[in-house]
């Protein structure tokens, strides 16, 4: 005869939750969009001399290319847009740890604070109607951090004009 007193319920439902929680995939799941992503997976990107408005990248020895990524990742179908992105290669090989993507998040922002001190750097391009044109108050700590490979000491401060 089954379990038929609430306590019992409870006791099933808790070693089948525990069952369920032993048994998960060492692979993590990928979210699947409304589409296939095999073409914007496999792009092959034509990295070369960056934009004359980032003369600081080129001092750098870093490259430039642009990647195509759809507008809407739950409509790869549908439209897309077209990214100006940048390497430079790491400086300290022997603390490796690959390629690091920096996605500042945010019009103006900087990922070089953190991005020269793990693996191969790329970053996306500042803010900007054709995604290429730089930001003002950013020019400075960017030089400094390509020249130097340093950051200044102090924060660097922003102010919309």
């Amino acid at each position: 005869m089954g379990v038929s007193t609430p306590a019992g319920l409870c006791l099933t439902l808790a070693a089948l939750a525990g069952l369920t929680a032993c048994s998960a995939s060492a692979t993590p799941a990928r979210s699947t969009p409304g589409g296939d992503l095999s073409a914007y997976e496999s792009q092959e990107l034509d990295w070369g001399r960056c934009p004359e408005a980032y003369p600081e990248l080129n001092e750098a020895g870093a490259e430039c290319a642009r990647v195509t990524v759809p507008l809407d990742y739950a409509e790869p179908d549908g439209r897309t847009i077209e990214l100006a992105i940048s390497r430079v290669a790491a400086r300290d090989t022997d603390r490796g740890h690959g390629i690091l993507l920096s996605n500042t998040g945010g019009p103006g922002g900087t990922g070089l604070d953190f991005t020269h001190r793990v693996g191969t750097a790329l970053g996306d391009a500042a803010a900007g109607e054709d995604g290429l044109r730089p930001v003002p108050c950013a020019d400075e700590a960017v030089r400094a951090y390509l020249r130097d490979g340093a950051l200044p000491a102090e924060d660097v401060t922003c102010r919309q004009s």
